[in-house]
């Protein structure tokens, strides 16, 4: 891929819609935005800072739109403009380098990992996506570490087709209320390793006063001695949400309002109920290892209102995804190991006998009337270890 061709046949698309655009002569960058719009700084080289930071403050309509609003807003959209709907992956990756889903481009992991022929068509998936290196920086409340991708996806359209759908990205947001005279684009061509190939892709970030709200790659993919010409624009549905919405905090509109618990533990919740739904279990190696994890940050907590919390986002993941297991299913994967964190540190700490795959309560009774520890001991040891676990010792 020619980066100085591809750059000027978006530079010329996107002048034709009144845009304006400048590049870094440093980086190769190309930003557009609108004439008298929201102020683009000099490039920083740095997509988070090409734009203030000032979503919050722009107009916003005059209702709330949740998540699922802003998805029936999506798929009637696309479907409007000669998109198809694709069902999305179950979470558990079966093919490709990951071991969890993390985008919505993973629809195509057949054609990229196994060689499957592909699909004609432009499509919308919206997608279950889990990226646990965004677990640690749940705290400072603008993102979370499982979403919904929300994309745009073809493996048969050419780079006119691809300008053509970001032109419709923008007018869909803008529909939202989230107005062109607000949002830049940001757009480059680098080179991308996806483990199965490498490719230059012409790459697009969408910011919306400052936040960057999806990304988007343009690829001839050379796969099986052919190039396969792949376009892939993604956003995520929560962060879209509280674009529109304008909250102080991601998580306003994600969390329970009846919720008792922070933010952040809220998160660990929402994403331990989509890795349980999806059929995984925790453990030692892998993803089932993140989902150990979870566990026992939320056992740091040992939040009450757990089990809601669980019913609550299995209903959410429910309208995206066909669950594996039952909210029931679910809910006793996540309690077991958490029990298991209290047991197996009792056994330890108190040197009881070793603990089954049980819950706390059915190893107390066994402590209690088949090795004959006095009652008031046990539940001692379960205060002690529980209190121990929530100051993260």
């Amino acid at each position: 891929m020619n980066s100085v061709n591809t750059l000027n046949l978006a530079t010329s698309f996107f002048r034709d819609r009144i845009w304006d655009s400048f590049q870094c002569r440093e980086c190769g960058r190309r930003i557009f935005f609108k004439p008298h719009s929201t102020p683009v700084n000099e490039c920083s080289h740095d997509e988070s800072t090409m734009q203030p930071l000032d979503f919050q403050a722009l107009s916003k309509k005059n209702k709330s739109y949740p998540p699922a609003k802003v998805m029936e807003r999506f798929d009637q959209f696309f479907l409007s403009r000669g998109f198809a709907k694709h069902t999305p992956r179950n979470l558990i990756n079966d093919e490709g380098n990951t071991d969890l889903v993390i985008a919505g481009v993973q629809i195509f992991d057949e054609v990229f990992h196994s060689q499957a022929r592909p699909p004609e068509g432009k499509f919308i998936v919206a997608q279950p996506s889990v990226r646990m290196q965004f677990v640690e920086k749940i705290a400072e409340g603008s993102c979370s570490s499982a979403f919904v991708n929300i994309c745009t996806e073809s493996l048969s359209i050419e780079f006119q087709e691809h300008l053509n759908a970001i032109d419709d990205w923008i007018s869909f947001l803008s529909g939202l209320g989230l107005n062109a005279s607000n949002i830049a684009l940001v757009c480059k061509v680098s080179q991308k390793d996806w483990g199965f190939t490498s490719f230059d892709s012409f790459e697009t970030t969408f910011l919306y006063g400052g936040l960057e709200i999806g990304d988007g790659n343009y690829a001839l993919l050379p796969l099986e001695n052919l190039l396969i010409p792949m376009s892939d624009l993604g956003f995520g549905l929560e962060r879209i949400a509280w674009a529109v919405n304008k909250n102080e905090q991601y998580y306003e509109h994600l969390a329970p309002f009846s919720t008792l618990s922070s933010f952040s533990m809220q998160d660990y919740i929402r994403t331990a109920t989509l890795l349980a739904m999806s059929g995984l279990k925790p453990g030692a190696q892998g993803s089932r290892f993140q989902l150990r994890k979870l566990c026992k940050k939320i056992a740091q907590s040992f939040p009450v209102d757990l089990e809601p919390s669980m019913e609550f986002y299995y209903d959410y993941w429910s309208k995206f995804i066909s669950p594996n297991k039952s909210v029931t299913d679910s809910k006793a994967t996540i309690k077991l190991e958490i029990d298991r964190l209290v047991n197996s540190r009792m056994q330890i700490v108190y040197n009881f006998s070793s603990p089954k795959e049980e819950s706390t309560e059915q190893y107390a009774t066994r402590l209690v009337y088949e090795h004959k520890i006095d009652p008031r001991a046990v539940r001692s040891a379960i205060l002690s270890v529980k209190e121990e676990l929530t100051r993260g010792d």
